[in-house]
């Protein structure tokens, strides 16, 4: 779940928090933090709940571990909570704003590894350029994965939502990178992910660029991202950066 906002969500406005999220599944102590995480934001807001995040990662818990087994966890929560008419759009939007201004706040102190030295790139070209497909404007699963990219020391452009191919296409053969990282939240969005490829594709100064994807739309079909025309899928923000080290790392 993203979207746009600030501030705290409000208790009557969002209905009640359950104890415990549904799915997925996590492994203590990261899931009754991920539902602390929740419940401090929705009655606290957002200082509180990033007070919260920075003791666990004071306390030792890496970017990777609040990311993936804790942010997405929550967000999953407030998907369903919004899906089940128990949480209004403005209060989703709302909730996904404050978690992004943590992220930023959170990345900002984490240390970064050193620049990783793959493949040839141009003095001004990104090594891999992240974005969520044309027309969606969930943003934290493709900002997750920037910031894990930037942090395990890949340069990384986000280009942020809402962007046309056509622009898309056009920023990109400004600054050839060697990887993109395509986020695809909606089923709905998975055409407008092929066109997106395909567009890229028909270009030869990116024939060089590999296109790995990822997110909600792709669970229901393993071998969808090869249907597509990508060169990889990553299930998750972390599996994202493995992906792209290897996808690199392949270019020489």
């Amino acid at each position: 779940a993203n979207g746009r906002g600030g501030g705290s969500v409000h208790p009557e406005a969002a209905g009640h928090i359950p104890d415990q999220p549904v799915e997925p599944p996590m492994q203590e102590p990261f899931a009754e933090l991920s539902r602390e995480y929740l419940q401090v934001l929705h009655v606290r807001g957002q200082e509180a709940a990033r007070a919260l995040l920075t003791r666990a990662t004071e306390g030792g818990a890496t970017i990777t571990d609040i990311y993936i087994r804790v942010l997405a966890p929550a967000l999953h929560e407030v998907g369903r909570l919004w899906a089940a008419g128990e949480m209004s759009v403005a209060d989703e939007h709302v909730f996904s704003y404050a978690t992004q201004q943590i992220m930023a706040s959170l990345v900002a102190l984490a240390p970064k590894q050193a620049a990783v030295p793959l493949g040839k790139a141009a003095d001004n070209s990104p090594r891999c350029v992240v974005f969520p497909v044309s027309g969606e404007s969930h943003l934290i699963g493709a900002r997750m994965v920037a910031d894990l990219l930037a942090l395990s020391g890949i340069e990384v452009r986000f280009l942020g939502s809402r962007l046309s191919i056509g622009h898309v296409r056009e920023t990109l053969l400004a600054a050839p990178p060697g990887l993109v990282a395509l986020s695809v939240t909606l089923p709905e969005s998975l055409n407008a992910a092929a066109d997106t490829i395909r567009a890229l594709r028909e270009k030869r100064a990116l024939s060089g660029t590999r296109i790995l994807v990822g997110g909600q739309a792709f669970e229901s079909s393993p071998e969808l991202w090869k249907r597509i025309g990508a060169d990889a899928q990553a299930l998750d923000a972390a599996e994202a950066v493995q992906a792209a080290l290897r996808l690199l790392s392949s270019k020489g």
